[in-house]
């Protein structure tokens, strides 16, 4: 049998080999894909020429005007994404963060480059968020009074200007030299204008109070909403000039000066619907522009020179010239997101919720092989046929089967494990509840099913020896001989979180619900006998096994004087009361997860690091840093994978722990792997010019892409 993982160390050695053949930007190419969640914000950004979208999947994403396609995409690694806005005075961005404690953030970045430039703790949500016209200032205001709150875009630090300033201040606007700012007092409708410098009150008015949605038309007027009706503002002397009623509840209003124009988006259930208005100067007219390829399902949008952008429920964004009555997608694909992964010597497994998708590891040796020797006309790496076949002769090219969806009975199977002896098993999504066990022989033409029937979703499975432990959502922990798939074994506790077997117990982890029980303890499978194990921790959440050392590793959340942390622990596994903590987070980190790595004796972890770092017995060792959380990791004797929280996946080379590049499944069952070095390797249906950009090419073709594709023969 060949030795297991040897195919993929020839993909590590062909990804440093290919690194440095190409002549093209290794920095230019760009997976361009759609967000993955609900689009907050998209503005154009005017002084960067750009448009920017920021997402609840926690990336912020840049775009060309022309191309409509991806220059960049920004991860943000921490909270989740509220809102943003552009700065008119340089490439920059602010953007608001809400953090797990249910604090805020508010921090600016660089958009060229994705680094934070300053940030800023607040304990509530802005209600109001811009910069000054030329960027000098970036301003907010907060739930309080004394609410408004002015920093210097250069440093960060907070300025002393209008500190004193009472009221909570709902809407604020710059004037074009920065001098003076404009306030709006939502409860009493009062309109000021104050010295930015001085503090100094220039002038006030009485306006409709009680309104919302603000945003500006021009310089001179304001628009608001309430209670059905749309409002337009003189903002120099607070008289109503115009109102409108709306057919709908508005959640949002934007405008468009060189027409004139303002849009609501109102929501009645499920749909969305936009109706716009021209202001005349004394009336709000309807407007006549067509409404023709607009969603039913807007999120959010803005205006551009007259064009309208749009961003939908399934995270499409659109460009509309709707004087034209044309409409123009953002050209991206959509990711579908990996949920696990598994590797044998053949097979390299991804599962998603549209089945599992199946990578031929023949695709490394092949890399390796145009490496050897004179370089032979290279076959199209991509190529699919049924049957994978190699020939020696010297005029060979064949082409060789990289990948497939694998035949099975149903598309939902969304985790995957491998059995002991290579084969890889999968259990369904958590709206199913029995799991099916599969095997597939090496052309994946081919693959028996084994349905077990539990009692919930399966939470998790393992295999040890000759056994498969389920653990289902509903606390069942069951043994199966992988032989025959009858039950050894039935405990049930709806605590526990993660359990692994041993040679003569099974130890299982859950929450410490009262002072008196543990969160650890050991279950004897012959007689059903339960051993709490002495244990402080709140709660563990994660376990794993070496068998060769007869250790177990924990991931635990611990509490010492009122403050929690998250801790990796290492017992002895026959008697787990005994353990030591190699590794400790001053802080809850329940995202953290690990993996032991049965042939090296390593345990990798996202503990405590932007990354994966392994622990080597006596130490840990940090491997290149990753820009996204990751969620899930996995490894054999050659390479680690790691799924992020954007469903990619990610390689690090084993020994050296550099970064190799990271894979996307797309919804059209196609795939790209993108190396560090910024080459890519594709299923053979994979569209680079829909899924790709070079920002450093206007409109590139697919020659441009050719480029940049790593190119093997079989031999």
């Amino acid at each position: 049998m060949p030795k297991k993982g040897s195919l993929i160390g020839a993909w590590l050695f062909a990804f440093f080999i290919f690194a440095g053949i190409t002549t093209a930007n290794a920095q230019s190419l760009v997976l361009n894909t759609n967000h993955r969640d609900h689009i907050v914000k998209i503005v154009y950004h005017e002084h960067a020429r750009l448009y920017v979208s920021a997402s609840r999947d926690n990336t912020i994403r840049i775009w060309t005007p022309d191309s409509l396609k991806i220059k960049q995409v920004i991860p943000v690694t921490k909270g989740n994404i509220e809102h943003l806005v552009a700065n008119p005075g340089n490439d920059t961005a602010a953007v608001v963060i809400r953090l797990e404690d249910g604090a805020f953030e508010i921090f600016t970045i660089d958009i060229s480059s994705g680094r934070v430039l300053f940030s800023i703790p607040v304990q509530d949500n802005p209600i109001h968020l811009c910069f000054s016209p030329q960027g000098s200032y970036l301003a907010y205001s907060m739930p309080q009074m004394n609410s408004l709150y002015i920093h210097d875009t250069r440093t960060g630090r907070r300025m002393s200007y209008l500190r004193d300033v009472e009221g909570i201040m709902s809407y604020f606007t710059f004037s074009r030299s920065e001098a003076n700012i404009m306030t709006y007092q939502t409860s009493t409708g009062e309109l000021s204008y104050y010295d930015v410098r001085r503090g100094n009150n220039l002038s006030y008015s009485a306006a409709a109070p009680n309104l919302s949605h603000l945003t500006m038309l021009g310089t001179r007027y304001l628009v608001g909403y309430r209670a059905n009706e749309l409002y337009v503002i003189d903002a120099v002397n607070g008289r109503t000039i115009a109102s409108r009623s709306t057919t709908f509840p508005v959640i949002s209003i934007i405008t468009d000066t060189q027409t004139n124009t303002i849009s609501t988006i109102s929501r009645s259930g499920s749909t969305s619907r936009l109706e716009s208005f021209v202001f005349n100067g004394t009336a709000l007219l309807a407007s006549e522009q067509l409404d023709q390829g607009i969603p039913k399902d807007i999120q959010t949008a803005t205006y551009h020179d007259g064009i309208l952008i749009t961003a939908d429920s399934s995270h499409i964004i659109r460009r509309h010239d709707r004087s034209e009555n044309s409409t123009r997608t953002f050209a991206a694909a959509n990711i579908l997101a990996a949920s696990s992964a598994a590797i044998n010597t053949d097979r390299f497994l991804a599962s998603t919720d549209n089945g599992i998708v199946s990578i031929n590891t023949i695709i490394f040796s092949a890399l390796t092989s145009t490496n050897s020797g004179s370089p032979k006309p290279a076959a199209d790496a991509s190529a699919d046929t049924d049957d994978a076949t190699t020939d020696t002769s010297e005029e060979a090219a064949t082409e060789i089967s990289i990948t497939d969806r694998l035949r099975t009975p149903r598309i939902s199977d969304s985790s995957l494990s491998m059995l002991a002896t290579g084969s890889f098993f999968a259990w369904p999504n958590a709206s199913q509840r029995d799991m099916a066990v599969y095997y597939w022989d090496n052309t994946d033409s081919a693959f028996s099913n084994t349905g077990i029937i539990t009692d919930s979703a399966v939470r998790e499975a393992r295999v040890f020896n000759d056994e498969l432990l389920i653990l289902t959502q509903q606390g069942s922990l069951i043994l199966y001989d992988t032989e025959t798939y009858q039950k050894n074994f039935e405990f049930n506790n709806i605590d526990i979180s993660s359990a692994v077997r041993t040679s003569g117990a099974i130890i299982a982890g859950k929450s410490n619900s009262s002072p008196s029980s543990s969160p650890l303890f050991m279950i004897n499978p012959e007689t059903m006998e339960t051993v709490p194990v002495q244990d402080k921790a709140l709660i563990v959440y994660e376990i794993e096994y070496d068998p060769q050392r007869n250790l177990i590793y924990t991931l635990a959340l611990v509490e010492s004087r009122g403050k929690n942390s998250t801790v990796l622990r290492v017992h002895q596994a026959s008697s787990p009361s005994r353990s030591r903590v190699i590794k400790k987070v001053d802080d809850e980190e329940l995202s953290a997860t690990m993996y032991f790595e049965h042939a090296s004796g390593r345990l990798y972890t996202t503990l405590g690091e932007r990354g994966i770092a392994y622990w080597d017995g006596s130490r840990f060792n940090s491997m290149d840093s990753s820009s996204e959380p990751l969620e899930q990791i996995g490894a054999n004797q050659d390479i680690v994978w790691a799924i992020t929280n954007n469903g990619l996946i990610e390689f690090r080379e084993t020994n050296t722990g550099k970064y190799l590049g990271e894979m996307a499944l797309l919804h059209d069952n196609s795939w790209v792997l993108i190396s560090s070095e910024g080459q890519f390797m594709s299923s053979a249906n994979f569209d680079p010019e829909t899924s790709l950009n070079i920002p450093g090419i206007r409109n590139p073709d697919r020659n441009d892409y050719e480029r940049y594709r790593i190119k093997t023969q079989t031999f």
